[in-house]
């Protein structure tokens, strides 16, 4: 989770598209925001702060975890709170962004 919000803090959109599964919503996600479209969105955003709230899962013997979290952020001028519950799968050994409940303020 960590290394997803630096990797949006930092702009690196092929790493936010590496680190997703390739199948079900996550393939809807990508399919639906282009790599120029994230790196617009990343080009216009200020990070300010990760907050984890709650995370189940995610050991080395657990092969799906979910997290709950915080992020502040400034957007054309404004500053807002996505508030998420994210879930991972471990495939090949690498942890994967397969899809998150999402709610902004």
């Amino acid at each position: 989770m960590r290394s997803r919000y630096t990797a949006f803090a930092l702009g690196e959109v092929g790493y936010l598209l590496a680190t997703c599964v390739d199948e079900t919503k996550a393939d809807e996600t990508k399919a639906a925001l282009s790599s120029e479209q994230i790196a617009e969105n990343c080009r216009t955003t200020t990070y300010l702060g990760l907050k984890i709230i709650a995370k189940s899962g995610g050991t080395r013997k657990h092969t799906e975890a979910s997290v709950e979290f915080k992020v502040s952020y400034k957007s054309l001028g404004t500053i807002h709170t996505h508030h998420e519950t994210s879930h991972f799968i471990k495939t090949n050994g690498s942890w994967k962004y397969l899809d998150g409940d999402v709610s902004i303020t």
